[in-house]
């Protein structure tokens, strides 16, 4: 009987413990790595969710920028940290999801060694080419391609991101062969079509729009489920090639913490960050609205919900990578 009472009482005491901790919460300033570059959207959505938990818990959320070699950088500096809450991260879909399923080594398990935390948004690509190329149409772009194998050049954004996916499965379901001229970053990627390097790229339409209306870039479908709000006009890839719609790659973020963290403190998180960012009209319009970013209400739900989101994209995401065969040594 009294080890029974010696059992209840120590599970009460951590109970209160980790209760006590997560109320204390944080108590000097928290760090997110962000995986992606500077000043991007995502860069921007993060800054909204550090504004928003620093307004509610009264301790500074600094953001630091560690990109580089496809998000690996930040995520093995999360994932070695104590799992306390003042260390998170912040990648995107390729970092998360398709880092993992193409890389045979890798310095972290993503599903081992993380806990997702909040999913922050979505957006879609935005295909596009430089205005000089003489065409108007994801139709016209892809006969061009075939007409002329190898030698329309597509800027990527590194094999795990979605440009190299996109020109591996049509060079494997359809027979167009792109150039693949691959880049630091997608944002370099599409400063270089501006700049004629090369004929196409990809980036989400709020980044997109200001090269449309000076007429530097055409756009010629947007990969996704719905039409963007930025580019109406704008057909989904869908329109243009019903099986290019099968490899769908929304480009969405979150934040996520080394194991083991307390689940109070992930859950902290999540309320403040869905309180104060996804919820608030004003900052959500301010930090998400005008990247082209949308909310994604069952990804968002809870950290649980942005999990069961993770594996699902983990399950569609795999098919693909299974059929274009890229594997990352």
């Amino acid at each position: 009987m009294l080890q029974i009472r010696c059992t209840v009482f120590g599970l009460l005491f951590i109970g209160c413990t980790q209760a006590v901790f997560a109320q204390a919460y944080p108590n000097r300033p928290v760090r997110i790595f962000q995986a992606n570059g500077a000043s991007g959207p995502p860069d921007i959505v993060l800054r909204g969710a550090a504004q928003a938990l620093s307004q509610a818990l009264g301790q500074q959320f600094v953001v630091e920028n560690r990109s580089g070699a496809d998000g690996m950088i930040a995520f093995e500096s999360c994932a070695k940290a104590k799992p306390d809450g003042y260390i998170l991260c912040q990648g995107a879909v390729s970092h998360i999801v398709l880092n993992p399923l193409m890389r045979a080594n890798m310095p972290y398990d993503i599903q081992r060694d993380f806990v997702p935390v909040v999913h922050l948004g979505t957006t879609y690509n935005a295909i596009a080419v430089n205005s000089a190329v003489p065409v108007n149409s994801l139709k016209e772009l892809f006969a061009l391609a075939k007409a002329n194998p190898g030698k329309i050049a597509w800027g990527s954004d590194g094999m795990s991101g979605p440009a190299h996916l996109y020109m591996s499965w049509l060079r494997k379901a359809k027979g167009i062969d792109f150039l693949d001229v691959p880049y630091k970053n997608a944002q370099v990627a599409w400063q270089a079509m501006l700049a004629g390097d090369i004929q196409a790229s990809i980036t989400i339409p709020s980044l997109a729009l200001p090269a449309v209306k000076v007429g530097r870039a055409k756009v010629l479908g947007i990969n996704g489920d719905m039409r963007s709000s930025i580019l109406p006009d704008v057909p989904l890839s869908g329109e243009a090639d019903e099986d290019f719609a099968k490899i769908l790659i929304t480009i969405w973020f979150g934040i996520m913490a080394p194991a083991g963290t307390p689940k109070e403190i992930a859950n902290r998180i999540h309320a403040e960050v869905t309180h104060g960012l996804l919820q608030n009209d004003a900052m959500r319009e301010k930090f998400l609205g005008s990247q082209g970013v949308m909310v994604q209400p069952d990804a968002a739900a809870s950290p649980e919900a942005f999990g069961d989101f993770i594996r699902r994209e983990r399950e569609k995401l795999a098919v693909l990578v299974k059929v274009t065969g890229v594997k990352i040594e």
